[in-house]
């Protein structure tokens, strides 16, 4: 029997839909989410994204956001790169539009259930993936459960106060962008030609990045933490430095069990906007 779901990954820029068939992805499609537009149109979009990908032995179609969502009503709430989405019913608009039972998360939320059902983390019960993009964000796994907490907000730990400003200040691409005034693209590019300053801003970066991890780990001790997003291409820059630093973390053995990981699926939102559906 094959185990069809659409996945659905919203962006600004874009809305790309996949349908998995029993765990692989077989076809994709990518549509311009056109942010600029009316609530309306970009709802056409989202539907013109799925309707390219979807069959009629479709079973479910997970959707994620990166945003604000109330996951049991399915609602999306103020989507900072889609203006006018400020309150849009997501579930219920696609399970209407196309008879299927449909899910929607935030994106690090849809990140982790990808690592859990597809990816690294299959034999772990306890995993937290954080994706390192323009922002920081996090999704949590206890005892093999999505858990995402009040109004959805478990998992903000780039929020914490760090330095003089928070933890998503030093450990996201605005580590580079807002921090050093520079280029993260062009610092992943010259770390890999072994140019030395940049490879010294990365060991910098794994430091900050360290520290987050002990926030994570101070409040979760979780089994593993997966990496993702598009900072996370400079994991082999960063990795040594970010182990240094937890050289001095007051649990050793809780730190020295830990699971360090990348994600390796470039098709890991689609996965994880996939693994929602998983067990409905």
């Amino acid at each position: 029997m094959n185990d069809k779901i659409v996945g659905v990954d919203i962006g600004g820029t874009s809305i790309s839909a996949g349908l998995i068939v029993n765990g692989i992805l077989e076809n994709k499609a990518e549509i311009p989410t056109e942010a600029h537009k009316t609530k309306a149109d970009i709802i056409e979009n989202l539907f013109r994204a799925i309707g390219e990908v979807i069959t009629p032995d479709t079973r479910a179609i997970g959707i994620g956001v990166p945003g604000n969502v109330d996951a049991g009503t399915g609602v999306i709430y103020n989507l900072a790169n889609i203006p006018s989405w400020k309150e849009v019913p997501v579930r219920s608009l696609v399970e209407e539009k196309f008879g299927k039972v449909a899910a929607v998360n935030n994106d690090a939320n849809c990140f982790v259930l990808g690592v859990k059902h597809f990816g690294i983390g299959k034999s772990y019960s306890n995993i937290v993936g954080v994706t390192l993009g323009t922002g920081l964000g996090a999704g949590i796994v206890i005892d093999n459960k999505l858990y995402t907490g009040l109004e959805g907000g478990a998992g903000e730990f780039g929020m914490i106060p760090y330095k003089d400003s928070n933890i998503e200040n030093y450990c996201s691409g605005k580590f580079f962008s807002c921090v050093k005034k520079l280029n993260g693209a062009d610092i992943y590019k010259r770390a890999v030609d072994g140019d030395n300053e940049a490879i010294e801003l990365w060991n910098e970066y794994g430091t900050h990045l360290g520290n987050a991890v002990k926030v994570i780990l101070y409040a979760l001790a979780p089994e593993i933490i997966v990496f993702g997003g598009s900072v996370s291409k400079g994991f082999g820059f960063f990795i040594n430095s970010l182990r240094n630093s937890l050289s001095d973390f007051v649990l050793p053995r809780v730190s020295s069990s830990l699971h360090l990981g990348q994600a390796s699926d470039a098709e890991s939102a689609i996965l994880g906007a996939a693994a929602l559906c998983h067990g409905i």
